[in-house]
């Protein structure tokens, strides 16, 4: 199974940092095989866009890792609407987790992933209220985790991680 990664073409679990390994593994987890550079189908209505700004407000463009966003023909215009936005976080966890997921929850995402390669467990936010999510918990490797805005749709922690 390959993984697209700012338009070049890379195996899932290929060699380079462990970051860059969890960003290829995890988009691959999500949606399989690339269809076209940069962007990967999900279901007939989400796609995973890799590395691609966010238009969260008039002031915000964060470039997420990736995100399951709404489907769109128009592949010019940021995404300002996601299903799921997902940073990995090797040296900058604390950062992600209070400053964009601040934006991310003030811009109605509903669900954030903060991926924390140094501990191996992915934070999983979700309902957001104004600059903070309401609910949140932890997953380890052994855990799955349903992507909230797409139902039956889950991802093994455990497959996410390089060995």
């Amino acid at each position: 199974m390959g993984s697209v990664v700012r338009g070049g073409t890379g195996g899932c679990g290929a060699g380079g940092s462990r970051e860059r390994e969890v960003a290829i593994l995890l988009p691959c987890e999500l949606c399989g095989k690339p269809q076209d550079p940069g962007v990967r189908l999900v279901s007939d209505d989400a796609e995973v866009r890799v590395q691609v700004p966010f238009a969260a407000s008039d002031h915000d463009e964060p470039e997420p890792d990736f995100a399951v966003v709404p489907v769109s023909t128009d592949r010019a215009v940021h995404p300002g609407r996601a299903h799921l936005i997902v940073e990995v976080a090797n040296t900058s966890p604390r950062k992600d987790r209070i400053v964009k997921g601040a934006i991310y929850a003030l811009a109605g995402v509903p669900e954030f992933w903060l991926v924390d390669v140094q501990r191996r467990l992915v934070e999983v936010y979700r309902e957001p209220l104004g600059d903070h999510y309401t609910a949140s918990h932890l997953a380890r490797p052994g855990d799955r985790i349903e992507v909230q805005g797409l139902p039956g749709r889950f991802v093994a922690v455990s497959d996410v991680f390089p060995v």
